[in-house]
């Protein structure tokens, strides 16, 4: 009986050892109430917040969006459901909501059912005929992140899981890629289209994704942090030729020769024969991918070769009279040789434990890590190379981040929201916690914590 006694009471140590931070809270004083709460049917994993909606998604029990009505203080004085958004594909039956995010500027709700589909919710207006994204390297959506800075489109980064790979495929089978889309809308039949290009293929761990001020945080569980640059053409790549990059040495130089200016005066795109050449190496013929003028040759007139920028009549096929300038020094024009535009991080760093979730405020990514290791603030300079980071919050187990640029937030599961004060990129300060049911993930709206619990939706106001 003794020793059952003790077996059992070994048990009960063990699971609130699990259940507890290594290291308790032992400072801070923040003043806190509740507001309000929603109870799901489901655990609520995610919520994002804006001016005056709140979307939560709850797993099994689909999607909720509340209007927020705040007060002159900005203080939450009620909110209203607007939608429960369940059952949107009544022939699958199967459906989920893992993840929530709103584009203010189109007024859009992002819903990720992981592994499955990404939906997206008109606020205004009706929706759309087909209202999931799809036409994406086989559409196993793991994660994603948009940048609707855009006018007309929105970009959007998701991750991919890859169950298997055919063919000449770029990717592995079990591995996860990295791709950018781009998301058109048509004001002509109010639809969207989006158009997907490859980015980078990643390993299995890849689970998370994070974008702020051109920069794309990814996370490999325990495999640490990569950084992307977003380049002008929205993709990871920058699609000119860098160093060290693999191509095809078409004329045998040994070095990448790009394509070499040309005056396209038949505006038609490609160096067109019979065109005014510079004969740079003086060798009386012109080269392959040397400068020259596309002037053209009339039928009515063969032979005879009429220069005029208002007739420009080119032949589509270079002319020994043509002029070229010898950029290279070998003799020959060179195209713009093909080559391998690889996507390389401009940093890549590892972090102690599995990343469990990621966030992205300017130049500074948050990482939440299990095995009680906290979170790390990695500080970037703006073209996303490593400079620093901390380590706060140990002893916990960090699910969701926030902050606003003042405060940051942490949910800590059974440890409910850690809040700290932002000083500086080597200095945060532990103001205090909010005791909340097992939180996945949390929001802030000036001092309003917005917290996704397994409970459903929690509302409190900090005091500062």
């Amino acid at each position: 009986m003794f020793k059952k006694l003790l077996i059992i009471t070994g048990i009960i140590l063990i699971i609130q050892f699990c259940h507890s931070p290594l290291n308790p809270i032992t400072e801070g004083n923040l003043q806190y109430s509740e507001v309000y709460s929603f109870a799901t049917n489901g655990y609520a994993l995610d919520v994002d917040i804006s001016d005056n909606l709140i979307a939560l998604s709850a797993n099994y029990d689909g999607t909720y969006l509340f209007d927020l009505n705040l007060n002159e203080e900005n203080e939450v004085e009620s909110i209203d459901e607007r939608v429960h958004l369940i059952d949107w594909e009544a022939n699958l039956g199967e459906e989920k909501s893992n993840k929530v995010v709103i584009s203010e500027s189109h007024d859009l709700v992002f819903i990720l059912d992981m592994n499955d589909r990404i939906y997206l919710y008109n606020l205004n207006g009706e929706q759309y005929l087909t209202n999931y994204l799809t036409g994406c390297f086989g559409d196993n959506w793991r994660d994603f992140v948009i940048d609707d800075s855009q006018l007309d489109s929105i970009f959007i980064y998701p991750l991919l899981k890859h169950d298997m790979a055919e063919g000449a495929a770029e990717y592995d089978a079990g591995s996860t890629s990295i791709v950018n889309g781009i998301i058109s809308f048509s004001e002509l039949t109010g639809e969207f289209e989006l158009e997907c290009t490859y980015g980078v293929n990643k390993s299995y761990f890849g689970e998370f994704v994070s974008f702020s001020d051109s920069l794309i945080a990814f996370s490999e569980g325990e495999l640490g942090l990569s950084i992307f640059k977003q380049n002008s053409n929205a993709k990871l790549n920058n699609e000119i030729w860098d160093e060290g990059e693999e191509y095809v040495d078409s004329n045998e130089n040994g070095i990448y020769d790009s394509v070499e200016p040309f005056d396209d005066f038949n505006n038609n795109g490609v160096q067109d024969s019979a065109e005014d050449f510079v004969d740079s190496n003086e060798n009386g013929t012109w080269d392959e991918g040397e400068d020259f003028y596309d002037c053209g040759e009339y039928d009515w007139q063969p032979g005879v070769i009429f220069c005029s920028i208002d007739n420009p009549v080119g032949n589509g096929v270079w002319d020994a009279e043509e002029s070229y300038i010898d950029i290279n020094g070998n003799e020959v024009w060179d195209s713009a040789e093909e080559f391998i535009d690889v996507v390389a991080p401009t940093a890549q760093f590892d972090l102690p434990g599995e990343i469990l979730t990621i966030e992205s405020f300017n130049n500074t990514v948050f990482t939440g890590h299990s095995y009680n290791k906290g979170c790390y603030m990695s500080s970037l300079d703006q073209d996303g190379r490593f400079v620093n980071n901390i380590s706060f919050a140990e002893g916990h187990n960090i699910r969701g981040i926030d902050t606003d640029g003042d405060i940051i937030a942490l949910s800590a599961g059974y440890d409910g929201v850690l809040v700290y004060e932002w000083i500086d990129n080597s200095t945060v300060k532990l103001l205090g916690n909010i005791e909340t049911g097992y939180a996945n993930s949390v929001r802030i709206n000036n001092n309003n914590i917005f917290v996704a619990t397994r409970d459903g939706l929690e509302i409190y106001k900090i005091e500062r």
